[in-house]
């Protein structure tokens, strides 16, 4: 892979590939501070916010391979960045949330009423 304007692409061995791999950088040069700075004011995280940047466009590079020629390039990558961050959001949403455990709390035994287990089974078994 080579290295071009802060961000990995793959050597275009098309004249394709070429045309889009120059696109790419021109629009990177162009467009890579204003998507990032609107990624990272959604996200707030700069680690985050450099991994939905680079993926915008990775995934830019490819809608240029397959021809796609963006009228106004601002809002079709900042278009691409909002998807991503709508995926990401979706992703953590579907993960289950981990909570640490009160090791004070865990220790402490239940101040419970209610019915034990034994005579749960024993009320079931009726």
């Amino acid at each position: 892979m080579a290295r071009r304007s802060g961000i990995f692409i793959r050597v275009a061995t098309t004249a394709t590939g070429i045309r889009a791999a120059r696109e790419l950088d021109e629009l990177y040069r162009a467009h890579a501070a204003e998507v990032y700075r609107y990624v990272y004011a959604v996200l707030g995280n700069q680690a985050d916010a450099e991994d939905v940047t680079q993926t915008t466009f990775v995934n830019a590079l490819r809608a240029l391979e397959r021809g796609e020629h963006p009228r106004k390039p601002t809002n079709w990558l900042i278009t691409i960045a909002h998807n991503l961050i709508r995926q990401r959001y979706r992703q953590q949403q579907a993960r289950p949330r981990e909570v640490e455990l009160d090791r004070e709390l865990a220790s402490l035994e239940a101040d419970d009423d209610g019915p034990s287990i034994d005579d749960l089974v024993r009320a079931l078994q009726r």
